[in-house]
Parts: structure tokens; sequence; C-alpha cells
């Protein structure tokens, strides 16, 4: 017969604090057992298992504070993040919170750690062997393995506090690696003789969180490969919930892996549906400055344009039409923003590195172009024709020339219905006019007559949008080759186009 241990573990997690670093570590391997209740447990106890187990975190969160603090790594003073692009983000719904990991760079956990230690409870792990503050974080960590599985099948009965427990799970996480990597360097600096007590630089310390932040990484993916999907999901979220001041550079391949494993293999589509609120926060920090980022960022765009579901392409197209709407450095034509905006709102503001967004281009030319021309979706073409319309001033040479080669089929020309008047004619006017503005002058011939023979048609039949102009713009710089550069610039097709 199983009894409920719930009283028993609430009770001896009160009494943490004030137990020694040797039966704080048998209480902790004690719990590995209980941590499977979900599998053992009448449904009825779940709320006291999770009641007690907060407890443990709760305690177990206090004491790594109370080191990490006494090590002088909390409170953490980390300078302005110097890429971040969230003051750019103009909708207030899309900028994203810094929410997780409040106690590293506030002061007020330290009123914390002085409640712990009002207890009369001896927390100076600063002074306790390193063998010993290691088996500590591994018995906590070890801990929190076990839970997780449990916490999963407890969501849809008692959500908020599984919600609280799982935050409650990164937070120990990530301070547990963190005090694991200083208590080493530490040590290492008392056995080489050097000064005991770390050097108090920001630099130094932002490494010991880059190794907490790793791990959580780490554990993430493991709760996906055990499809503990709605506690990974949540831990995601605390991932990319830290302050500003944390760069991400060094786990955005893991972050982009597992945002690319929820889009694949999730589920349910509540979860896939996050890939949008996750896109956000990344491109809000500015990640996509570093090369491990451009290949981790590239790899996940190319999943998400090619996803069978419409609601991940349609995502992947608007993230990559704000990141390409960023870049305003004077190169951009002023027309490609007028009909992109109709379509793509711009949420940032700062420019992107032209040498990113022109192998971010080249990287997802075709699968843009295969929405741009054949997705079922009529708003996803759309979105992509317009987000093509500004790929084409960073595309490759040979890139044009195949979307000249192919402007009948691409582009809704062939022909002229009366349901294509709009936006999807429009655009389709636009991409070849700015193919024709940024190709050289001998590859516009490429563009094939039966387009021009449709251009003709539809300026003389059409009514609302003149079109003619359009083709007498396309004509005359068919025939005057030598002025593609210079008199067919970008305000001439902008006035003729609208």
């Amino acid at each position: 017969k199983e009894y409920n241990t719930a009283l028993p573990i609430f009770i001896l997690a009160s009494i943490f604090p004030d137990l020694s670093i040797r039966y704080r570590r048998e209480f902790l391997q004690s719990l590995l057992k209980p941590a499977n209740f979900a599998a053992f447990a009448p449904t009825t106890s779940f709320f006291d298992y999770l009641s007690a187990f907060q407890c443990v975190m709760d305690n177990c969160k206090l004491l790594l504070v109370n080191a990490l603090t006494e090590f002088g790594v909390i409170p953490l003073q980390l300078p302005p993040y110097p890429r971040r692009n969230v003051a750019g983000l103009s909708d207030d719904n899309l900028k994203p919170n810094p929410w997780f990991l409040s106690d590293v760079c506030c002061t007020s956990c330290e009123n914390d750690v002085h409640n712990v230690e009002s207890n009369n409870s001896d927390v100076g792990h600063c002074h306790l062997p390193s063998d010993d503050l290691e088996g500590f974080c591994k018995d906590i960590e070890g801990l929190i393995l076990e839970l997780n599985p449990a916490i999963e099948r407890c969501w849809n009965l008692h959500h908020q506090i599984s919600r609280k427990l799982t935050i409650a799970f990164a937070e120990c996480f990530v301070f547990s690696k963190c005090l694991t990597s200083v208590s080493q360097k530490f040590h290492k600096a008392e056995d080489d003789d050097q000064n005991s007590s770390p050097t108090k630089s920001s630099d130094i310390f932002t490494l010991h969180w880059r190794f907490g932040l790793q791990g959580l990484c780490e554990l993430i993916v493991m709760l996906q490969e055990r499809s503990c999907w709605e506690v990974s999901c949540l831990m995601l979220d605390c991932l990319l919930g830290v302050t500003y001041s944390f760069c991400l550079d060094g786990v955005v391949g893991i972050i982009c892996s597992t945002i690319k494993n929820v889009s694949c293999s999730a589920p349910r589509i509540s979860w896939r549906l996050q890939i949008d609120k996750w896109l956000s926060s990344l491109i809000s920090r500015g990640i996509y400055n570093s090369q491990e980022s451009e290949v981790s960022l590239i790899d996940l765009f190319c999943t998400l344009l090619a996803h069978a579901e419409p609601e991940q392409r349609i995502v992947a197209v608007k993230h990559l039409g704000i990141l390409l709407g960023q870049c305003t450095n004077g190169e951009r034509a002023e027309m490609n923003s007028k009909i992109c905006t109709d379509f793509i709102r711009n949420k940032l503001v700062l420019s992107i590195p032209n040498y990113v967004l022109s192998r971010l281009v080249s990287s997802t030319w075709d699968e843009v172009v295969v929405l741009a021309s054949s997705d079922l979706s009529l708003q996803i073409r759309i979105h992509a024709m317009a987000l093509l319309s500004n790929y084409i001033p960073f595309a490759e040479h040979h890139h044009l020339q195949s979307f000249l080669v192919a402007a009948d089929s691409i582009c809704c020309l062939c022909n002229a219905q009366p349901s294509q008047e709009g936006p999807i004619l429009q655009l389709s006017l636009a991409l070849i006019a700015y193919a024709c503005l940024y190709s050289p002058a001998e590859d516009i011939s490429l563009i094939p007559q039966k387009v021009w023979e449709n251009v003709e048609t539809l300026g003389s039949t059409k009514h609302g949008i003149n079109l003619y102009p359009c083709y007498i713009c396309m004509k005359w710089a068919f025939y005057n080759f030598g002025l593609c550069y210079t008199s067919f610039n970008i305000t001439f097709c902008y006035l003729l186009l609208f």
C-alpha cells in the first residue's frame, strides 16, 4: 500500500535550510522515489505533492541565491546589452518583458537571503569543500529531472501551481549550474594560491551565468525528448525572458533547435503557435548578429517556410518581413516600403548589417519564391510577394536572372482575370519593376514577351489601378538599357505605380 508522503515532505522542506549539508543531500536523494508520485498516487493527492515540492524548490532557491551572493555573483551589475532591439518595437503587445532570473540583478534578493540567515541556518557554502557544493547542486538537478514528467501529467489538473513549480525548476537549475561553475573556479584559485575571492568583474561572472543558461537549454532538449511539451515550452519562455543584459549568442543554436523541434514534433497546435512569440523575442534581442546565430536562424526559417501548416509558414514570412523591413540606411527604395507596409508592418527600426540580410535572402530565396507563386493560401501568397519585393535589393545575380526568366509563372500576369485585380496584381507588377531596377540592363531581355503583352492588355482594359504607365515604364527600361541606373530611379517608379 502506498502512503501519501506529501505532508512529511512538506514538513522536512520547511526546515530544509536549518539542516547541515549532509542531511540536505540525503533529503534530496530520498525524494527521487516520491518524485514519480503521478505514477502511483491518486489524483486527489496531486496538489499535496505539488505543494510539498514547491516548498522544497523555494528553499533550494533561497540556499542557492545565498551561496551565489556570498561568492559575489549576486547581485550582478550587467552592462546594457548593445544589440537589443526592443526599443524599436512599435507594438506594445509584442514587446517582450524580461522577468526571468530577476534575483540576479535585483538587490531585493538580499532580503530573502537575510530571511534565511535569520533562521539561524548555516548556509556558508563558500566555506564548504568544492565536492560538497557540487554534490548538493547535482542532487537538486537530479531531483528536477525526476520531477518534470510528473509535473507534465499534472498540468491540466493543476495548471497554476504546475506553472509556478516549473518556473522554480528553471530558476534553481540555472542557479545550480552557475554555482557549480563559480565554485570550481573559486576553489581552483585557492589551490593555485591565488586570491581567495573571485575577481568581481561582470565579464567573469557573466561567463558563469552563460554556463547556467546553457544548462537550462540542455534541460529543455531532454524534456522535449521525453515528450514533456508543457514544461519545456514554459522553460523556453523562461530562457527568452531573461534580462537583455544577458547575451544569448552562445546558446542561440540550441534555442533555434528547440523551436524547430516544437514546430516539427509538438503534437498540439497550441504549442506550435508559440513559435511566433519566441521568434519575436529572438529578433528583439538582436541575436542574428553572430555567425552561429545566422546559421541557426536560417535553418529555422527554412524549416518554417517549408512547413506543411500554413500557420507556421505565415509566421516565418512575417518575421522575415520584419527583419528585411529594418534596413533604413538609404539603400532601400521608398516604393518598397510603400508597398510592403500595406501587408507587413515593420515593428523594428534598428538596422541589420547588409551582409546578414544578403545571406538570409540567399538561403531562403527559393522557399519564398515557391510560397509567392504557388501557395494555396492567398494571404500567404500576398505576404510572400511583399517579402520577395524586399528580397530583391539583396538578391544574388543568379536569383534575379531566374526570377526574370520565370516572371510569367511567378507573377500573376499570364491570364489576366478580374479576380486577380488588387494586391496580387499590384505586387506582381511591382516585383517585375524591382527586378528591372536591380538587374543589369542586358538581363531585362530575359523577361518573357508574354509578360509585356499581358501588362499592355491589363493597362488598356482594367479599371481602378492605372497599369499602363507601369507597362510604359518597364518597356522604356527595356529599350533604354543604359538608363536603368540613372533615369529609371526609385522615385520615378514610385510615381508611376501610385
